[in-house]
């Protein structure tokens, strides 16, 4: 195909362009919700958390609360509401930071008074969180309205899909020299042991290793190239299917399973907002069965990732409920050792955040942690224990963090969800679901915030390359 004939249906939505309301504003109901769950809730918490399911009861009447601006949204305006990144980011704070205490047989190590604490802190934050969604937005940036105003060719797409693959397969093929038993040796290979895996601290690899970022991006991809045809089974789409499971074979190696989240979420996301229109209850029935897969697939790389595949065994025995990383105990032991025996880390953490992106080979005297390690502080070696977006945000600033951070992402995700509020078209949708799971893999910690937003960074570049190569080749044949 000609690139004249490629640029004539790869146009971007006009500069100026009026786009059309198709969702009104309402204060978060969560503002109200959750402060009364949590007033419900502590009086449930009991003297000794350690016994089996104490928490199980309050843990659900929080959740109640939480899920109160959700349940607000969707009395409202329909199911569609629901899938807004606000609501998300609520149902992102209940599985991530203290999902483990839903399920009857929890114990927690904490004491009474640090349960509470811990308790009082997701409450400010999911409140916080809500009050943040409730303020009016800005417009969105002319460049992330550009990217979202795209409409591109089932040809165009296709290119950028094979270019993302290519080049995040790169990353793992270039260090076993394209040896197929090396790479086969790699993908059975425990999480420490593969190939393409790198020093804590990185060097001149951190720049191969970004090309991974590109992959994560593929699933989501293949989603818009079959919204593009409407259908799932042309030649093209299966090929982008194909492309998506090797990057994400590739990638299940490397052990984080919120990055696996983060992937298949965004592409699962795009396909449900795309139909949001028109869900039905079979569609929710489809949400729950690929959830229930999901949780098993993950629990199957927990269960294997450290020694590998070579020798996989799992049994139904090995299955043990939905285990993220227990960041309510760990959130727990933060706020009991901050500020009794550790100070206040302050702007330490968000320094350490914002500079993390750039190669340490660039520059040598980078900051090497936020000031505050838990792990070490407990005496665990070799390991580090994640605390959650809420337990970053009070090591800085305390109860005070607290409350900015949830505005803060709040607010964030009120201005990404005029994405699917007005309509820019296919595009914005999927570019909206790469966002949205950024911000939700991001309460597990503002570094996974941060380094989620990479795939839409190297999508951006791949859409300014082939822009700027079909409009070259437009002006040479119109000469």
């Amino acid at each position: 195909m000609s690139a004249a004939r490629i640029a004539g249906i790869y146009r971007q939505t006009p500069r100026f362009r009026v786009a059309v309301r198709i969702e009104k504003d309402a204060p978060n109901l969560g503002r109200i919700t959750i402060p009364i769950a949590t007033v419900i809730a502590l009086p449930f918490l009991p003297a000794d958390p350690s016994r089996p399911g104490s928490l199980f009861l309050p843990a659900w009447i929080l959740t109640v609360g939480i899920l109160g601006g959700v349940l607000g949204d969707v009395l409202r305006g329909g199911a569609r509401l629901a899938f807004r990144a606000q609501n998300i980011l609520m149902f992102g704070v209940v599985l991530i930071v203290y999902v483990e205490l839903l399920q009857a047989g929890y114990l927690t190590e904490i004491d009474d008074k640090a349960v509470r604490n811990v308790f009082l802190a997701i409450a400010l934050f999911t409140t916080s969180l809500a009050l943040g969604s409730s303020i009016a937005p800005p417009r969105l940036p002319r460049t992330v309205l550009a990217l979202a105003g795209r409409h591109y060719s089932p040809t165009v797409l296709l290119w950028i899909l094979i270019a993302s693959t290519a080049l995040a397969l790169t990353n793992f093929l270039v260090t076993t020299g394209f040896s197929i038993g090396a790479i086969t040796d790699g993908l059975l290979a425990g999480r420490y042991d593969t190939p393409w895996v790198r020093g804590q601290l990185g060097g001149w690899d951190a720049f191969r290793d970004f090309l991974s970022y590109f992959g994560y991006a593929t699933p989501t991809l293949t989603v818009l190239l079959a919204i593009r045809l409407r259908s799932w089974f042309r030649v093209s789409v299966l090929f982008g299917i194909l492309c998506s499971a090797l990057v994400l074979v590739f990638i299940a190696t490397e052990g984080g399973r919120r990055n696996l989240v983060g992937i298949g979420g965004a592409a699962m996301l795009t396909w449900f907002v795309h139909i949001r229109k028109q869900i039905k209850l079979k569609h929710f029935f489809l949400i729950a069965s690929i959830a229930m897969v999901c949780i098993i697939g993950l629990d199957i790389i927990l269960v294997s990732r450290t020694e590998g595949y070579s020798d996989f065994s799992y049994t139904r025995s090995d299955f043990q409920g939905l285990r993220v990383d227990d960041n309510f105990t760990y959130l727990g032991q933060t706020m009991r050792l901050i500020p009794a025996q550790n100070e206040f880390v302050g702007f330490r953490l968000p320094w350490f955040m914002l500079v993390r992106p750039i190669p340490r080979i660039l520059w040598q005297g980078k900051p090497i942690d936020p000031g505050f390690d838990l792990a070490a502080t407990l005496g665990a070696k070799g390991v580090s224990f994640s605390n959650s977006v809420i337990g970053e945000c009070y090591m800085s600033f305390g109860w005070v963090g607290i409350v900015c951070g949830g505005v803060f992402l709040g607010w964030l995700s009120r201005v990404w969800s005029q994405l699917i509020e007005h309509e820019y078209g296919a595009t914005s949708i999927a570019l909206y679901g790469l966002g949205v799971m950024a911000m939700f893999i991001g309460i597990r910690s503002w570094s996974d915030l941060i380094f989620l937003t990479y795939p839409i960074l190297c999508w951006y570049a791949l859409d300014r390359v082939i822009w700027a190569w079909i409009r070259h080749g437009s002006e040479m044949q119109a000469r």
